[in-house]
C-alpha cells in the first residue's frame, strides 16, 4: 500500500474533488450515470490516497451518524464535544485500520485453523481453506483489534476531547466495556465475516 505525507495525500485528494465537481457541470452525464461518475473516482481515491480518503470517510460518517443520534434525544441541545469526540476517534482509527488490515489479510490465510484439521481435507477444498481464511480474519479483529486497540483507543480519545479526568475515563470503561464488546461480537461477527468474505479489499473499511 503506497505510503505519502499528509500534505501530499490531502492536496492529491482535494485535486481529485475539485476536479470532479468543476467537470460534472461541463459534462453531459445522465443522472443515472452520477452515481458510477462518483463511485469510480472515490474507488480511485481510495487505491492512491488509502489514508487520507478512509479518514475522511470515517470522519464524515462519524458527525453523520452522531448527528442522528442526538436529533432523537429530545430536548437536548446539540452536543458538539461529542460529535467532536467521535469525528477525532474515527479518524484516528480508520488510519489504524487502514495500516492493519492488510496485515490481518495477509497472516490469517486459513492456516491457523487449517492446521487443525487433516492436511488431505483443506488442501482437497478450496471452499473451505477460503472460508478458514476468512473466520481468522474475523476473529483477528474482532477478539485482537477490537479489545486492545478499538475500545483503548475509543476511550483514550473521546474522554480527553470530552474533557473527563483520568479517574472518571478509567471508570466509564471498567462499567462499560463488557456490556459494549458483548454487544459489539453479537452484531459485528456475522458482519465482518461478510466483510472479509464478500466485500473487495480496498472498500472494506468504508464498508464499516
Amino acid at each position: 500500500m503506497q505510503q505519502y505525507s499528509t500534505t501530499r495525500r490531502n492536496s492529491k485528494l482535494s485535486n481529485s474533488s475539485s476536479a470532479l465537481f468543476a467537470l460534472m457541470p461541463m459534462m453531459d452525464v445522465p443522472h443515472g450515470d452520477t452515481f458510477d461518475v462518483v463511485s469510480s473516482m472515490y474507488k480511485e481515491s481510495l487505491r492512491t490516497n488509502p489514508f487520507a480518503t478512509n479518514m475522511i470517510t470515517g470522519g464524515v460518517l462519524a458527525a453523520m451518524g452522531d448527528a442522528i443520534a442526538q436529533s432523537r434525544e429530545k430536548d437536548q441541545p446539540y452536543d458538539a464535544k461529542r460529535a467532536g469526540a467521535f469525528v477525532v476517534f474515527d479518524i484516528c482509527y480508520r488510519a489504524l485500520q487502514t495500516t492493519l488490515f492488510p496485515t490481518i489479510v495477509a497472516v490469517c490465510d486459513g492456516h491457523f485453523l487449517g492446521s487443525l484439521l487433516p492436511a488431505s481435507v483443506v488442501a482437497q477444498n478450496l471452499d473451505l481453506s477460503n472460508n478458514l481464511a476468512i473466520l481468522e480474519q474475523t476473529f483477528a479483529n474482532q477478539f485482537g483489534v477490537i479489545p486492545f486497540f478499538y475500545y483503548p483507543l475509543f476511550f483514550t480519545l473521546t474522554g480527553t476531547v470530552q474533557g473527563l479526568t483520568m479517574e472518571a475515563n478509567i471508570e466509564r470503561a471498567k462499567t462499560t466495556v463488557v456490556p459494549l464488546l458483548k454487544r459489539n461480537w453479537s452484531f459485528w461477527i456475522p458482519v465482518q465475516y461478510f466483510q472479509f468474505g464478500y466485500v473487495d479489499e480496498p472498500l472494506q473499511i468504508p464498508f464499516l
